[in-house]
């Protein structure tokens, strides 16, 4: 009766090892598939900087006024 419990134990595990196998793939499939779509989305930003660099321009100015305000209100708040 052992005997019989230890080997239909064995086929479980080895059923459940298969199964974990398959989505082990499935798991590594779908992370090439998000690399994929990632390396589409860097590909297709470093070309829009390059088609039309004034939008980039655009963001860098932005981001510099934004830093100078903050640091005229840091500033602000230390002289008062």
């Amino acid at each position: 009766e052992s005997t019989l419990q230890a080997e239909k134990d064995l086929v479980e595990l080895e059923q459940k090892y298969e199964q974990m196998k398959h989505k082990l793939k499935d798991m590594q499939i779908k992370r090439m598939e998000l690399m994929g779509r990632e390396n589409v989305a860097r590909a297709h930003q470093k070309m829009d900087r390059v088609i039309d660099p004034s939008q980039s321009m655009k963001k860098s100015a932005f981001r510099f006024d934004e830093l100078e305000h903050y640091m005229d209100r840091l500033e602000q708040k230390v002289n008062a």
